[in-house]
């Protein structure tokens, strides 16, 4: 296979297909209107930059550093990220629609705030957002994202469960609307027993510390660990 001929991003002016973009740094780089369908970025810095009404559909960026960029108004469909640093960006009215991130550094909070509108594609962002923050040793992140996650799958088989619009009466009818119900029992007796599998460790200490407490004597239970006792 030929090897993709390299480009420069201040050659693209209106769109760029299919081309690869690598080893370059664009310090407080602005650019707005342009279009980039399936090209990959790898080790570009675009740090500060300000980007609007971009469009990056199935795109690839790798080991890129994005820190502080002001993304408004741009569209990342179906786009992967690997790698990147994204810390400290803000994002305005961007869509995140099938796009991908492992084992990156992100500003959550606003990606979050981008999410589809669509709950199946909301759903899969936060997977994929999820996926990464353990990727990144950050579970706290982590479990918040799968909070998040719960409360819009939620939300959605109550939809179909009721019928709240059109397309969900259309969708969802006898049989499936049964399974609707039964996936939403589920999962609220799953956050009811084992708090959607968050508080499992705290469970199980606390389990630990129950046989402790029945089966040990007063005397044994005094060299025990203060945070087992204590629980």
């Amino acid at each position: 296979m030929p090897r993709k001929k390299q480009h420069s991003l201040t050659e693209v002016s209106v769109s760029a297909e299919n081309r690869l973009f690598v080893d370059s740094d664009h310090p407080n780089y602005m650019e707005k209107g342009v279009t980039f369908k399936r090209c990959m970025f790898i080790r570009v810095g675009l740090k500060n930059a300000a980007l609007t009404k971009l469009t990056f559909h199935r795109c690839i960026f790798e080991d890129c550093y994005l820190r502080g960029v002001k993304f408004q108004n741009v569209d990342f469909t179906g786009s992967t990220f690997r790698e990147c640093n994204l810390e400290r960006t803000r994002m305005d009215s961007c869509s995140f629609r099938y796009a991908r991130f492992s084992k990156c550094l992100l500003n959550y909070d606003e990606i979050v705030h981008s999410l589809p509108t669509e709950p199946n594609l909301a759903i899969g962002l936060l997977k994929s957002l999820r996926c990464n923050a353990l990727e990144m040793g950050d579970k706290d992140i982590a479990d918040k994202l799968l909070s998040r996650q719960i409360d819009i799958e939620k939300q959605d088989l109550l939809k179909q469960i009721c019928g709240a619009t059109e397309y969900y009466k259309d969708h969802y009818k006898g049989s499936a609307r049964f399974r609707s119900l039964s996936k939403l029992i589920r999962l609220s007796i799953s956050g009811l027993c084992w708090g959607y599998g968050l508080q499992i460790w705290k469970l199980l200490t606390r389990g630990v510390d129950l046989v402790l407490r029945t089966h040990l004597s007063p005397k044994d239970k005094i060299g025990l660990p203060f945070a087992v006792t204590q629980l």
